[in-house]
């Protein structure tokens, strides 16, 4: 029996879930989990993978088998040789740099001490995969064929990715997805809200006053904005909490039409977007909305308000569909494992 292992490495906790493979799929359920408090600090934290890839080992071999691969979802984001830029995983060091330029396999496999077919990639990559595991077999998987498809993750932050999916159903990863990172001119009034919970809700204004994109649609902004302490607590019946959920749809529409336009920049410019991976950004042609905020009934309503602003903005031609339901990051992050071996 084969196994594979897919890791989830978040802010707070680390998800690890180990699957049987029968033929070419996944079991649906996980034979092994384990959820622990992360690590911080380079050190710390790969001894920790490390130490669940072990364990993980020792649960295949415990039951007749073997682990083959494991696929690990990380924050950050990436360049073309696989280390982070700067500036995009603060949350896992002990100092906002300490993993800026780390090319995480590697240090996951110094800490391991051997090699092993180990998939490392962006938790929004691993994410849209998710999505796209689950899809291409369904009913709508003939529309994806031969299409460019993103996706928006709505949630804490806004994760992003962009893939190509070719006419056999196979998918190829287009640049590295950082919507979230993007500088949005916002009208004056929205400004003047966002300011009235820019400490509270950690919300970055530009000198020119243009916004960090995720703080236009994320979950804690939108809590502070509507006057609760978590967006879950939101009802659309309440007309302040509705008039969030407009305003983030609203500011959704923008930053795809923005993207749309090939012209862009980033927060931090040296992370910036070269004008041929905008380009390719730009030719994205469908979107799909998830994460723990963005698969909601709220999220619907974003989707709604969203489409509304494209076909203002005479983007009628982008499509997004609203993806319910939730997908386990670990388990995309097997399957990712899984693919690699194929």
């Amino acid at each position: 029996m084969h196994y594979v292992l897919g890791i989830d490495i978040g802010g707070s906790k680390i998800d690890a879930r180990l699957f049987a493979v029968t033929g070419d799929l996944l079991d649906a359920a996980p034979a092994w989990q384990q959820v622990q408090e992360t690590q911080q600090g380079k050190a710390a934290h790969a001894r920790q993978v490390a130490a669940l890839i072990e364990q993980a080992s020792l649960q295949a071999q415990k039951a007749g088998g073997a682990l083959q691969s494991a696929g690990i979802a990380s924050p950050g984001r990436f360049d073309r040789q696989g280390a982070i830029k700067p500036g995009t995983n603060s949350n896992m060091g002990l100092k906002p740099s300490e993993f800026d330029g780390v090319v995480l396999k590697s240090l996951y496999l110094t800490a391991l001490g051997r090699v092993m077919p180990l998939y490392v990639a962006n938790d929004a990559q691993v994410m849209l995969a998710g999505m796209l595991e689950r899809l291409l077999p369904s009913d709508v998987g003939a529309y994806l064929l031969g299409r460019q498809v993103a996706l928006l993750g709505v949630g804490t932050g806004l994760g992003h990715a962009i893939a190509r999916v070719d006419d056999a159903g196979e998918y190829h990863f287009i640049t590295d997805g950082h919507a979230s990172k993007l500088c949005m001119p916002v009208d004056d009034d929205d400004r003047l809200a966002l300011h009235s919970v820019q400490h509270e809700a950690d919300v970055v204004i530009c000198p020119d006053g243009s916004v960090r994109a995720e703080d236009l649609m994320r979950g804690p902004v939108m809590a502070a904005l509507a006057g609760v302490e978590d967006s879950r607590q939101m009802d659309m019946a309440t007309p302040r909490h509705a008039a969030v959920v407009c305003f983030a749809g609203t500011y959704m529409g923008r930053l795809i039409a923005m993207i749309a336009s090939g012209q862009s920049k980033d927060t931090v410019p040296a992370n910036g977007w070269n004008q041929q991976d905008k380009d390719e950004a730009a030719l994205t042609q469908l979107y799909l909305i998830g994460g723990g905020l963005g698969a909601s009934p709220l999220g619907e309503r974003m989707v709604m308000y969203a489409k509304a602003e494209l076909s203002r903005l005479a983007l009628p031609n982008i499509e997004l569909w609203h993806v319910s339901g939730e997908d386990s990051t670990a388990r995309a992050a097997a399957l990712l494992g899984l693919r690699r071996q194929l």
